[in-house]
């Protein structure tokens, strides 16, 4: 017996569905695949962008932190030179208060000289009042310092993790 036309059109309908649906597949896959190669490139073009950034912001720190250690040299040579002579103002201090009290009690003779000795105490008092607020200001100085660089690390710490949005 010979087969007749209406046989095989079922299975020429079934062969032509399964085609058209591995089609199907195939375009989609090939969708997928070029959509998520744009967007590994733009990931990857962000991510080169983060790394320049990011080296540069090393680079900044690095000067930052440069410049902090050579102003805290130079702040902690003046704090050092601020509290010597702070330390010479309060011998002097301690000598004229001895001398005032010494001429006081030799009576009315040497009220001259303990008068200017007074005066000459009086000048020193307020040269360690300078001295001492040169001395607040130099540390105030190096807190602000140490300060800002702390939050140049802090900021820095928080851009190494940057925020990545995965979709499929």
């Amino acid at each position: 017996m010979a087969r007749g036309d209406d046989d095989t059109g079922s299975l020429d309908m079934l062969l032509d569905t399964l085609c058209n649906t591995f089609g199907g597949i195939i375009l989609i896959a090939l969708l997928l695949a070029l959509s998520v190669n744009d967007k590994s490139k733009e990931l990857y073009d962000k991510t080169i962008k983060t790394d320049d950034n990011r080296s540069e912001l090393l680079e900044q720190r690095n000067q930052l932190k440069n410049s902090l250690l050579d102003l805290k040299d130079e702040h902690a040579e003046e704090i050092v030179d601020v509290e010597d002579d702070m330390d010479k103002a309060r011998r002097e201090i301690a000598d004229v208060k001895d001398e005032v009290d010494a001429l006081t009690e030799d009576g009315s003779a040497a009220e001259d000289l303990a008068k200017r000795n007074k005066e000459r105490l009086d000048k020193l008092k307020i040269e360690e009042e300078e001295l001492e607020q040169n001395r607040l200001t130099s540390e105030e100085h190096i807190a602000r310092l140490e300060t800002i660089l702390e939050h140049q690390q802090l900021s820095e710490e928080l851009k190494k993790k940057p925020y990545r949005k995965v979709s499929l």
